[in-house]
């Protein structure tokens, strides 16, 4: 199973202002598929500006849950081991 979601943070909201509701709405499709199957978007203009500030977030934040997971993981490993 992969992660449950993305995180959207507010330091975003200045970038995704210029944008117009329905680039907002591409922009928010992209970041759920980035998140869940890693699909690039293939944007441009200012669509491409503000993916350049959301997809450092979602890659950092992916990076953070993987190494929780392990971590979680090898907890349980251990406490298998101790039983």
């Amino acid at each position: 199973m992969g992660r449950p979601g993305i995180m959207i943070y507010f330091d975003i909201l200045e970038p995704v202002q210029v944008l117009t509701n329905a680039e907002r709405g591409q922009l928010l499709t992209a970041m759920l598929e980035y998140g869940k199957e890693g699909k690039e978007p293939a944007f441009t203009g200012r669509l491409a500006l503000a993916w350049g500030f959301v997809r450092p977030k979602i890659d950092v934040d992916g990076e953070r849950y993987d190494t929780v997971v392990e971590k979680r993981k090898y907890a349980g490993f251990c406490r298998s081991l101790s039983r």
